[in-house]
């Protein structure tokens, strides 16, 4: 009678999620993403990031810290940079939804940053994000997104 008991409780407790069966388009398109988030950390550069995204003049994104999306990607990523006196030196983007409509994607995820200060300190920073993506015939090219930190825009 334990060891059912010990099993009904154990069948209860939450797991990790396994992996979920993306469709190829929706598993390019998380490749994309990641790509373009470890050629920056490895390279430590704002410039990799933009060659392996391949964004347009016009993208946008929003922090939604901010009052507007009033910035270019680039121009984002170094201003935490200075802001903080900090390097992103890893993120692990967790994909919840994705959906490849035609030549768009468009990517739901809960990420998990780590930037080293100055001073040898690290930060840990939980957030959630959105993006939308165009497949082009050089690949998935980074089109606009917003992100927000964990615990905003919760309601109350």
């Amino acid at each position: 009678m334990k060891l059912a008991t010990v099993l009904t409780l154990a069948a209860l407790l939450p797991t990790t999620a396994s992996a979920q069966n993306w469709t190829p388009d929706e598993q390019s398109l998380i490749d994309a993403v990641e790509h373009c988030w470890d050629r920056a950390i490895n390279e430590n550069s704002t410039e990799a990031w933009m060659t392996a995204c391949r964004p347009t003049e016009s993208t946008i994104y929003w922090w939604t810290v901010e009052t507007a999306p009033s910035y270019v990607v680039s121009a984002w990523i170094e201003g935490l940079r200075a802001a903080r006196n900090q390097s992103l030196v890893s993120q692990d983007l967790r994909p919840i939804r994705v959906q490849v409509d035609g030549d768009f994607g468009f990517i739901f995820f809960h990420g998990i940053r780590i930037w080293e200060l100055d001073d040898g300190d690290r930060e840990t920073e939980s957030w959630r994000g959105f993006e939308v993506w165009k497949r082009t015939s050089q690949g998935w090219s980074f089109h606009s997104g917003s992100g927000s930190p964990d615990g905003m825009n919760q309601g109350g």
